[in-house]
């Protein structure tokens, strides 16, 4: 379950995602670290797809993963690969006490472990000063998440250049956050949108008969919607009207 303490605007030293099944080394943390002024979140799912999902809806400044399998690191090392690798890349500490991972990831000398981009290593059982200074430090290298309603229109205008760079047109945008329609290049009428309520964006496409959506994919990444769009094809009916979206 993901366990959420702070509202989305609430001032504080800045956003923090434990992902660890152990609730009570979560508990301890939550609370050193909310004691220090941290908006903390919990997930106690360390599976990719919670993991993704949280990210995604929460855009922390910081995330303390442990490993995802008893005994090793396991999928963790994916996981933090794909959250430093995100357009808005946020800083990752390894926080477990799976040993060999530690040395692993110390050494930096193996392709998983440098890609993992770690912002800091902390074993368990942690020093308290260590653990302050870890996520203090990794908070204070990424710029704080824009929930603003300007920035909402930021992104999606940022959605539309990077539609018509990829080849769509006829880019129909609307004001909601990273929500537009469009052409692909083969003539496909396309949606593709951003659903906090998900943590994910979809594709889904104009249906030749009665309006409906046929739903293409659901992405954790933007860059990996518009690539999959571009690739879609109408069908041998051909297209359907663009539909106008309302503000």
């Amino acid at each position: 379950m993901l366990t959420r303490t702070d509202g989305w605007g609430v001032p504080s030293m800045g956003r923090v995602l434990i992902v660890d099944d152990d609730r009570d080394i979560c508990d301890l943390v939550h609370a050193i670290l909310t004691d220090e002024g941290f908006s903390v979140s919990t997930l106690h799912q360390q599976n990719p797809d919670a993991i993704r999902v949280a990210i995604n809806q929460l855009e922390p400044d910081c995330v303390l993963l442990d490993g995802a399998t008893p005994g090793n690191y396991g999928s963790s090392w994916d996981d933090s690969a794909w959250i430093a690798g995100r357009d808005r890349s946020i800083p990752v500490v390894m926080f477990t006490a799976h040993r060999a991972a530690l040395e692993e990831a110390q050494a930096n000398q193996t392709r998983r472990s440098q890609d993992a981009h770690f912002s800091a290593i902390l074993p368990k059982p942690f020093d308290l000063d260590r653990l302050l200074a870890c996520v203090a430090e990794a908070v204070g290298h990424v710029s704080p998440f824009d929930g603003s309603e300007h920035a909402d229109r930021e992104r999606t205008s940022t959605l539309v250049s990077r539609l018509k760079e990829a080849g769509a047109t006829d880019v129909q945008p609307s004001t909601r956050r990273e929500w537009a329609s469009f052409v692909t290049p083969a003539g496909a009428f396309l949606q593709l949108y951003w659903w906090q309520r998900d943590g994910v964006y979809y594709l889904v496409r104009f249906a030749l008969t009665g309006g409906k959506l046929e739903t293409v994919g659901r992405f954790y990444d933007l860059g990996a919607a518009i690539s999959v769009a571009m690739t879609v094809d109408t069908d041998a009916d051909g297209p359907s009207p663009v539909p106008q979206l309302s503000a």
